[in-house]
């Protein structure tokens, strides 16, 4: 069970939090001592080193600290979420796939999440429960993904407009912003509701944002090939299988 909000802000002298969950990979806890700044760890470093020592003790070997942290990465890795966000036309749909298709994870667009959930088009629902209905439905649909592990995520453009989303995204997941050239993105699209703001006011408004909510982020200005490395280099993966076929 997740634990308890408790404000860390009046430990002044706070050096190090731990919370021995590790399902979801951040609790509300360790995201507020991420926010403050306060080194943090989970209980999955604890549950594997346990499981090393027992295999230790009952085969009489000694395992190798090398092969601990390695076993450590990759079950981090394995369930992970890799949340991507970014204005419309940025890539975000197309390459999460791929690089879903690439490192064996499931892909979830919370549009299309959105959209199977009301049985209506994003269209439809803004026209019909307005902006304000559609961001219930978004965020309820970012809760949902965020309990899920391994998958790729891609987000809505407006995604950060509500600021409980990224706690909600972030609680297993690395959130990566997809860095588009305005230039090189669709302005107009009649399907986009948002976009009837005006594609630069709504650009300028929002690149802050993507950029203060992100742990990295990557320019996708290129190939599909080229993005799905720059993501992977960002993320300290290497590119094999599918991707280098393409």
């Amino acid at each position: 069970m997740e634990s308890q909000a408790l404000d860390l802000s009046g430990f002044d002298q706070l050096e190090f939090v731990f919370d021995l969950v590790y399902n979801p990979l951040k609790t509300r806890l360790l995201l507020q001592a991420g926010s403050l700044g306060i080194p943090h760890d989970n209980g999955l470093r604890m549950l594997v080193t346990q499981a090393v020592r027992a295999h230790e003790i009952f085969f009489d070997v000694q395992v190798p600290d090398a092969i601990t942290e390695q076993v450590l990465a990759d079950l981090v890795r394995q369930r992970r979420n890799i949340v991507l966000i970014g204005m419309s036309s940025c890539g975000k749909s197309t390459l999460g796939k791929r690089l879903a298709q690439t490192l064996g994870l499931s892909f979830t667009d919370l549009d299309a999440e959105i959209e199977a959930a009301a049985g209506l088009s994003i269209p439809e629902i803004f026209r019909q429960e307005q902006e304000a209905g559609f961001r219930r439905r978004e965020t309820e649909a970012a809760r949902q993904a965020g309990l899920d592990t391994g998958q790729v995520i891609a987000c809505g453009g407006g995604i950060i407009e509500r600021p409980e989303n990224l706690d909600l995204l972030h609680r297993n997941g690395i959130i990566l912003w997809l860095k588009r050239d305005p230039a090189l993105m669709v302005h107009e699209d009649a399907d986009r509701p948002m976009l009837k703001q005006g594609f630069d006011s709504l650009y300028g408004r929002r690149a802050p944002v993507y950029a203060s909510w992100a742990d990295l982020t990557v320019t996708n200005d290129g190939s599909l090939q080229e993005g799905l490395e720059a993501v992977c280099r960002a993320l300290g993966l290497q590119v094999d299988g599918p991707a280098s076929s393409g």
